[in-house]
């Protein structure tokens, strides 16, 4: 898939989230908390402090991070909007490799962060708006140990997935097959002479 059109269906997959909400928790049967009548913020790059942002979906109204049954879907559904793929086992009693509760700001999980990584963080109102969800996809590099959270009210956090390696850029493909003819030339020069 060129790299337009895996923009575009980002963008139209972040349009609609939001629209998932409702006014219950992101399961469309409006039994959760709305966190009152404030609106939700939109979630961006400057939401996290550490790793490399290079998406997100949301806020979506509640708590999604709980994992019960309908907030699997709507959690299942936004991070299938990230890219992370449907193969994934959603099933069982937990949709997540890790989840733990925090306050303040920093986020440190005992799971080390790796690559291509999918989080979810619950933030409450704490003053600054309705409570929600929001799914991030970071590049973590490379044991990656905190991150920051730059806005109020986290209240908790869990990891969909980490360790996930980023395709190559056809540039690197490009190189290495340079690489890799250089080689062949010094070979062929060596056993001609």
């Amino acid at each position: 898939m060129n790299t337009k059109l895996s923009i575009a269906l980002l963008a139209l997959a972040g349009f609609s989230l939001p629209a998932m909400a409702g006014n219950g928790n992101g399961n469309g049967n409006n039994n959760g908390n709305s966190g009152g009548s404030q609106a939700l913020q939109t979630c961006g790059a400057n939401d996290l402090t550490g790793g490399t942002f290079l998406a997100c979906s949301g806020y979506l109204s509640g708590n999604l991070i709980n994992g019960s049954a309908p907030d699997k879907l709507a959690t299942f559904t936004a991070l299938t909007a990230l890219g992370q793929k449907a193969g994934h086992a959603y099933g069982g009693t937990d949709i997540w490799v890790e989840k733990k509760d925090f306050s303040g700001n920093t986020i440190d999980f005992t799971t080390p962060l790796n690559g291509l990584t999918f989080l979810g963080i619950h933030k409450g109102g704490a003053g600054e708006g309705a409570q929600g969800t929001a799914f991030y996809l970071i590049n973590a590099g490379t044991n990656l140990d905190k991150l920051t959270y730059n806005l109020g009210g986290l209240s908790n956090a869990a990891i969909y997935k980490t360790g996930v390696s980023p395709v190559p850029e056809p540039e690197t493909y490009a190189l290495m097959l340079a690489g890799l003819a250089a080689v062949g030339f010094v070979a062929k020069r060596r056993k001609a002479a």
